[in-house]
């Protein structure tokens, strides 16, 4: 289930048209392409997953993590910023980069529920779209859907609980 603020309802109606027409950037289809990272009871995007924590053991990763939870782990090593991979249309490619993304999950792990954010900042920084996601779990919200209005930027939020 698709579940955004009011901003990001209006900038998905007023960019329908474009959004359809577009097609993914390259270099954020390679992300996708690399695939995930198991790691535990965790997955991450290959592409994403720092370097430095191959080598790490679990434990020690979960120790550094902001979050006490697998989930909350999850949600901060798989935040990226569009605008890292391209340059132009951040806002449609963060929209075609979770479509596709969604697409990729359920041949991967057709069982495995999960939730992706998408998010938006327009201001004197310029134009920043973020990606995330984590697998659903018993007992484990990262983001609480019925606040999504509190977000003060366009935000999507898409609760996959059943991904065939």
């Amino acid at each position: 289930m698709l579940y955004t603020n009011s901003s990001m309802q209006e900038f998905l109606k007023s960019k329908k048209d474009l959004i359809a027409k577009s097609s993914l950037d390259p270099m954020l289809w390679e992300v996708i392409n690399k695939g995930f990272y198991r790691l535990e009871d965790c997955v991450f995007l290959r592409e994403i997953f720092p370097k430095n924590y191959m080598d790490i053991d679990f434990d020690q990763i979960y120790d550094l993590a902001i979050y006490r939870d697998y989930s909350g782990l999850e949600c901060v090593i798989n935040k990226f910023h569009i605008e890292d991979f391209i340059q132009n249309d951040v806002f449609i490619q963060a929209i075609l980069f979770a479509k596709r993304f969604r697409m990729q999950w359920k041949k991967q792990f057709l069982n495995q529920p999960i939730t992706t954010i998408v998010g938006f900042q327009e201001d004197e920084i310029g134009k920043l779209a973020t990606f995330t996601f984590h697998c659903n779990r018993t007992n484990e919200i990262v983001y609480d859907i019925d606040n999504i209005e509190k977000f003060s930027q366009p935000v999507f939020i898409e609760v996959m609980d059943n991904c065939s």
